[in-house]
């Protein structure tokens, strides 16, 4: 089995407070984020795409709906395939 070096953004939830609404955090490991509003119009997977959009747009690259999720316990992580 061959493995591919390849970049992956994690994307999870983080629940409104007293103070702020809800949120999703798009994260690479290497220290890249953003966080943007949950946009609760949308379902789970897209909310969270939206999340990617905004990462691979602030990073410049490659457009967001090139990558894949996979989803492990409450997090999505996202892949070029």
């Amino acid at each position: 089995m061959e493995l591919y070096a390849t970049k992956t953004i994690k994307t999870r939830y983080i629940p409104p407070t007293n103070l702020h609404g809800a949120k999703i955090k798009a994260s690479d490991g290497e220290g890249n984020n953003a966080t943007i509003p949950f946009n609760s119009r949308l379902d789970t997977v897209p909310a969270h795409l939206e999340a990617v959009k905004a990462l691979c747009e602030k990073m410049d690259w490659t457009p967001a709906e090139d990558w894949r999720p996979g989803a492990y316990k409450n997090n999505y992580y996202w892949i070029l395939p």
